[in-house]
């Protein structure tokens, strides 16, 4: 009987062991996998910024170029026509 449960406690403590290992394992996966998503995440938002970035110069230079034609339409509205 004794035998039977030393190998029933060799078998629990292998049966820990293993289990003690498979949560390290998992554990260091889903800390790998948090990392892997916080630079992704690090990564589109350095993505947004450039495009909110583009979004506003682009805004700028179109308010530029109404400035522009606005000037330019006061400049006619202004000059005598020539061909009346």
């Amino acid at each position: 009987m004794r035998l039977i449960t030393g190998g029933f406690l060799l078998l629990v403590l292998s049966s820990l062991a293993a289990a003690q290992d498979d949560a390290a394992l998992l554990q260091e996966e889903l800390h790998d996998a948090a990392k892997r998503q916080h630079e992704e995440l690090r990564a589109r938002e350095q993505a947004l910024a450039e495009q909110t970035e583009t979004a506003s110069q682009l805004l700028q230079r179109q308010q530029q170029y109404i400035e522009q034609l606005e000037a330019q339409i006061r400049a006619l509205q202004q000059s005598p026509d020539s061909n009346d």
